[in-house]
């Protein structure tokens, strides 16, 4: 009569044949999780390379403010300068027009003056006489 049974080394090799397949399972199913956390890793590297291209933006934005700013500094410093000259000239046209004109203006008021009483004078007498 012939044995039927499987012996020890084939119950074996399936037994291990088995346990290989719910290994390899197992081990799908973790390659399987592993590869959507590294696509969720790849989404967050995308979002951290889109938000360093952002911050690189705002960093020269704001170079560019800052030599725009210390450009316009540059320029009302030259206008306040240039503003302060207008006025000393102002002052110093206001002192010379004071010493030359305003003499002279007052000498021809009085000139219009004594030239309008000398006509007024003369056509008094002339009407009276």
């Amino acid at each position: 009569m012939k044995n039927t049974q499987p012996d020890m080394a084939t119950m074996t090799y399936e037994l291990l044949k088995d346990f290989k397949k719910d290994v390899d399972k197992r081990f799908d199913s973790v390659d399987k999780r592993f590869d959507d956390v590294n696509k969720r890793f790849d989404g967050v590297d995308k979002r951290f390379d889109d938000v360093n291209k952002r911050i690189d933006s705002l960093d020269s934005r704001v170079t560019s403010l800052d030599r725009n700013v210390d450009s316009l500094g540059d320029r009302v410093f030259k206008l306040e300068n240039k503003v302060e000259k207008l006025h000393d000239t102002r002052k110093n046209m206001k002192i010379a027009f004071e010493r030359s004109y305003i003499p002279k203006l007052s000498l021809f008021i009085f000139f219009v003056s004594f030239v309008s009483y000398v006509i007024f004078e003369s056509l008094q007498t002339s009407v009276v006489a």
